[in-house]
């Protein structure tokens, strides 16, 4: 913590700066350059005599007991997420605030600050978010893409649990520089079930969950945590719908996407398309997405359900990773 109070720690590419200890996004750095956003935690009286709520932008599909998981309103200072719990996020162009019922709630408070709140606020900055993790493979990043439950993480944890090193958990942010697109490092936490963290990992002691409601457990990765975690942005190589398949004929098969089907896949896998449409950014979300499709290979990879075949998914998808790399050297040789 520096001389004025405040925690830094860098994560999306950025520095940040918080009134609050984040153990979420890591350890943390020295507070050297001005931060990219700050982040600040009140309590939550304060926020009616901050905030002046406007018009109701968007409200989830998701309910608890009839009342929707969150709502967004646009207010006087920017746009604000308010949570069915009494958790309220308010995204300004620099800053984020968020408003609880008590400061110590922070894995409540991080667990949505580090969702759909800072993914929208990333998104209003031009970076690109997938519903997806990602692991440094080779010389860049790979992208695993599916449904929920459907093994993302499961896919990550495999892969960390085999030396990579990991970016993100559930959440790939992306954007295109000069005809390539690049992955910046999230924050280094994955998320799992039990069984799933003792099959990679071993004992689940000491490991709290993600929000007091959820079955799933967030570890560390990295410093202090479990295997290695990259901070650095890197060239995305290729994306990976994955489809996990009890019967499968094959013990792993790797499929190439056509462009069309790519742009759609990418589409409906991204983190906060329901948003998007209500803030009328579909239009320019699908011509990045187009972009990402133009310039990264996208394939699809049908693997037959269990741990103990995940060696050869995982085997088959560096080889493939590795022909990718050989292909465009030679194209660009």
């Amino acid at each position: 913590m520096n001389s004025m109070g405040r925690h830094s720690y860098f994560a999306f590419g950025l520095r940040l700066s918080s009134n609050i200890p984040l153990h979420w996004l890591g350890p943390e750095c020295a507070a050297g350059e001005q931060p990219g956003v700050l982040i600040d935690c009140f309590d939550l009286d304060e926020v009616s005599m901050d905030v002046q709520r406007g018009e109701l932008l968007y409200e989830s599909k998701l309910q608890f007991g009839g009342i929707p998981y969150y709502v967004l309103h646009r207010t006087d200072r920017g746009d604000m997420f308010s949570y069915c719990d009494d958790v309220h996020i308010l995204l300004e162009s620099n800053r984020i605030t968020a408003y609880t019922t008590e400061k110590e709630r922070y894995r409540i408070l991080q667990s949505r600050l580090l969702s759909s709140a800072i993914a929208y606020w990333l998104e209003q900055r031009g970076v690109t978010m997938l519903h997806a993790s990602s692991i440094k493979v080779g010389e860049g990043a790979v992208g695993f893409l599916a449904d929920s439950g459907m093994g993302k993480s499961t896919m990550a944890a495999n892969f960390v649990a085999r030396g990579n090193e990991m970016l993100g958990d559930d959440l790939l942010a992306c954007r295109v520089v000069e005809q390539h697109a690049e992955v910046l490092p999230m924050f280094p936490s994955l998320r799992l079930y039990s069984a799933q963290v003792e099959r990679f990992f071993g004992a689940t002691d000491g490991i709290e969950t993600v929000q007091p409601y959820e079955d799933k457990l967030r570890l560390d990765v990295g410093a202090h945590g479990y295997g290695r975690f990259c901070g650095i942005t890197q060239k995305l190589s290729c994306l990976y719908f994955l489809e996990r398949v009890h019967d499968a004929e094959r013990l792993v098969e790797i499929l190439p996407v056509a462009p069309a089907a790519a742009i759609r896949n990418l589409t409906y896998h991204s983190f906060i398309a329901p948003l998007a449409r209500a803030m009328g950014m579909t239009a320019l979300r699908f011509s990045a997405l187009g972009e990402i499709a133009n310039c990264v290979p996208v394939r699809r990879i049908v693997y037959r359900s269990g741990f103990e075949n995940l060696e050869a998914v995982y085997d088959a998808l560096s080889q493939d990773v590795e022909r990718v790399a050989i292909a465009r050297s030679i194209s660009y040789g």
